[in-house]
């Protein structure tokens, strides 16, 4: 049988529904010739930890419903997240008051019913799962992801902080057509951004996260926070690579964005007069540093240059 919380939901859903089609009803009866409704409700948690105390710690919930009416080609759009019943009145009455006063547009309008429809089945949009998580566990990941940042490696000095966000929600569209659609959402996340210092004080810092439309595919949190640490190391290193030639692999996809990536810095090089062939970039300027890049072989793809 459906536990309680299950048949709660169903019944906000059909209450959703109900008020969605309400208000087009209302907005038909005040003389409209379209009218269509959107309404949207939903949850929010976000926590960000820092050196393994909470720094920010939010949680929210949200309502809001908007109305767009036409009278002709002419249409006006009002919102609210005053569910009374003078609110509502209030929302509808100002919507068909201005649309009246509008200027036409020929290309407004709602399409067609012909145009209207839904994709069948689940499309794996929503996972209750998401706020399973009572909210010290939810502190927790993201102190457990600062946590495997800081412990990598002694350069990990400083953190910016670890953070577990997770939010659901549900919107619902209707229309004078007598189109009703409805979808539900939930996502969460999990984040790290440590800092690492050299011998000689210089620091730098990077990131990983990990975002999954459900709390089983999100990753761990310490693996988050070890890819994040491997990162901000890696980025540290690279700062002091000499200019040389060097020779890396890259995906097909790659290839192309790559290419404009590189003009667009020769371009803009170019135009400050600080391009690395010029003998405004000092003594080392023969030293221009060339990349090389050769395509993966099994991806069948061409060097770019």
């Amino acid at each position: 049988m459906p536990t309680t919380e299950t048949q709660d939901r169903t019944s906000q859903a059909a209450d959703l529904r109900e008020i969605a089609q309400a208000m087009v009803r209302r907005a038909m009866a005040g003389g409209a010739t379209a009218a269509e409704c959107v309404v949207r409700e939903g949850d929010e948690f976000s926590t960000l930890v820092r050196l393994g105390q909470v720094e920010t710690l939010k949680e929210s919930g949200s309502k809001s419903i908007g109305v767009r009416v036409f009278f002709g080609q002419r249409a006006a759009s009002t919102y609210s997240s005053d569910f009374s019943r003078e609110g509502l009145d209030r929302m509808v009455k100002s919507a068909l008051t201005l649309a009246k006063i509008t200027s036409e547009d020929p290309f407004s309008g709602i399409p067609e019913a012909s145009q209207l429809g839904s994709l069948p089945g689940d499309l794996d949009l929503y996972h209750e799962d998401v706020y399973s998580l009572p909210g010290p566990a939810r502190i927790e990941y993201a102190r457990r992801a600062e946590k495997a940042a800081l412990d990598f490696d002694p350069r990990i000095k400083n953190s910016e902080g670890g953070s577990f966000d997770a939010a659901t929600g549900h919107k619902v569209l209707a229309n004078s057509h007598g189109f009703v659609g409805e979808y539900k959402r939930s996502y969460c996340s999990v984040a790290a951004v440590p800092i690492a210092q050299t011998e000689d004080g210089a620091m730098q810092r990077d990131y990983w996260y990990s975002v999954a439309r459900t709390l089983s595919k999100l990753d761990a949190p310490e693996k988050v926070g070890k890819t994040a640490a491997q990162r901000t190391l890696r980025r540290g290193l690279v700062a002091g690579y000499a200019s040389c030639a060097y020779l890396f692999e890259i995906g097909a996809r790659a290839c192309g964005m790559l290419d404009q990536f590189c003009a667009a810095c020769e371009a803009a090089a170019l135009l400050r007069g600080f391009h690395l062939s010029s003998p405004r970039a000092g003594a080392t300027a023969p030293a221009r540093r060339i990349i090389r890049a050769r395509a993966c072989k099994h991806s069948g793809s061409k060097p770019i240059f």
